[in-house]
């Protein structure tokens, strides 16, 4: 008799007892997978193999994978040739890590059954996680030509089209799976996350509630969810769901950084640097959660940090070439400098920020504000109208220009800036002030 082998050759102390297995039947298979037993499982042995493919399935559910594969080994043993058990023996290996021991299984059961539709769609996951999606798809379709009703294969093929951007592929996929299959929440939590990337976030969020009713811990739901909150500016249901979804599962960076984002949105920046730390340290080279980690560590004062986070983040954006989120990091960091009076230096990131991409706006922007600082109204014109040629309908820019235009003498040209700021922007306050007290003859507080 023989022990269940692991892949990597060596057995942890403790581990042999846990995952004995009788041998008592002739499956030439069984020998390669099974340790001998002790005294205890010899007493054992004597259970009907039904009890112990079923106490196979719940540890499995439990993810308790040594014991898994001990009762299925003993199913094995008095079901030689069982292809169900092979199929759930190799479900419990992919579970305990050893993926190549699980493929070797799930091929043994295609082979002693052709038509085994759970095997070619286990042994298509394995393929999918190891990034071979092309001959995971092919798996899958082998699946759906031994059984077209398999709800779960759908689903899986729907993940892959939703990771390629096939939204409308992806979601005939999850609405197939609905459609033969209800109750499977993992189909309606995926509709949802369909839902919301293309725009249709209130269909969205009454399919993600629907998963929710029927398993409240499901997270995915409650990540998308969050974000659907987090987008509607509801930061505390954003919050609760966001870490709702991180309790039961931490080692989400995405979604670390959503619950972060909802967290700085409250100004609980302290917990939001918490959030971003947590999405960095599972995936460092994450620079919209590192470009965040400044923005909350710059809103508690500690801006060297934030400067640090920022460089950092310029780095990971140069490694994709991203001309307008490393001008845009410049200009963050332009503006603390400007904060704390350090014109020249402020200077340095706007102009390098338009040397990176001259169609950044608000390094325009903010080189005009230090050029109006300085009382040079003429330059600071000059700039704020290059910000304006490349982002034509800012309200914002256009109060500035009017602003210092109005500082020159140039009262009719000020009234039109300030007209056109109205205009795109009907809630914008300080160009109806502005307005005013240039037609009512009075001047400008700034």
């Amino acid at each position: 008799m023989w022990g269940c082998r692991w892949l990597s050759g060596t057995i942890a102390a403790g581990i042999l007892l846990s995952i004995s297995c009788p041998v008592r039947a002739q499956d030439p298979n069984l020998s390669r997978f099974c340790f001998p037993l002790t005294r205890r499982d010899v007493r054992r042995e004597y259970g009907s193999a039904g009890s112990f493919f079923y106490e196979g399935l719940v540890r499995i559910n439990q993810q308790d994978y040594d014991r898994a594969i001990a009762s299925l080994c003993r199913a094995l043993a008095l079901t030689p040739g069982d292809t169900d058990t092979y199929t759930a023996l190799g479900v419990a290996f992919a579970g305990s890590g050893q993926t190549d021991v699980a493929e070797e299984l799930y091929n043994i059961a295609i082979e002693l059954d052709p038509d085994n539709a759970r095997a070619y769609n286990n042994l298509a996951t394995l393929y999918n996680d190891r990034g071979q999606v092309d001959r995971a798809l092919e798996l899958y379709e082998e699946a759906l030509d031994r059984d077209d009703e398999m709800a779960a294969v759908h689903n899986n093929i729907g993940l892959i089209e939703f990771d390629r951007g096939n939204f409308m592929a992806a979601e005939e996929r999850f609405r197939t799976a609905l459609d033969l299959q209800p109750e499977l929440i993992s189909a309606r939590s995926n509709l949802g996350m369909v839902l919301l990337a293309t725009g249709r976030s209130d269909e969205a969020l009454v399919t993600l509630n629907q998963a929710l009713e029927s398993d409240r811990s499901n997270t995915p739901a409650n990540a998308n969810l969050g974000v659907i909150f987090r987008q509607r500016g509801n930061a505390p249901d954003a919050i609760a769901v966001l870490t709702r979804a991180l309790r039961n599962n931490p080692d989400l960076p995405a979604t670390a950084y959503q619950l972060g984002q909802a967290l700085a949105a409250a100004d609980r920046h302290e917990e939001a640097i918490g959030a971003y730390r947590q999405a960095l340290q599972q995936q460092p080279d994450f620079p919209e959660a590192t470009v965040a980690l400044g923005d909350a560590l710059g809103a508690i004062g500690r801006t060297q940090d934030a400067i640090a986070a920022y460089e950092r983040a310029i780095d990971l954006w140069a490694v994709s070439d991203d001309l307008w989120n490393i001008a845009a990091t410049r200009y963050k960091i332009g503006r603390i400098f400007a904060d704390r009076n350090l014109w020249q230096d402020a200077v340095e990131q706007y102009q390098n920020a338009i040397d990176i991409n001259p169609d950044y706006a608000l390094a325009y922007v903010g080189l005009g504000d230090i050029y109006w600082q300085r009382q040079d109204y003429a330059g600071a014109a000059e700039l704020f109208r290059e910000a304006l040629a490349v982002q034509p309908n800012s309200a914002a820019t256009y109060n500035r220009l009017g602003e210092v235009l109005f500082a020159q003498g140039n009262r009719t040209d000020a009234i039109a800036a300030w007209r056109t700021a109205i205009e795109l922007d009907p809630f914008l306050g300080d160009a109806y002030t502005n307005l005013g007290n240039a037609l009512s003859g009075g001047g400008l507080e700034r």
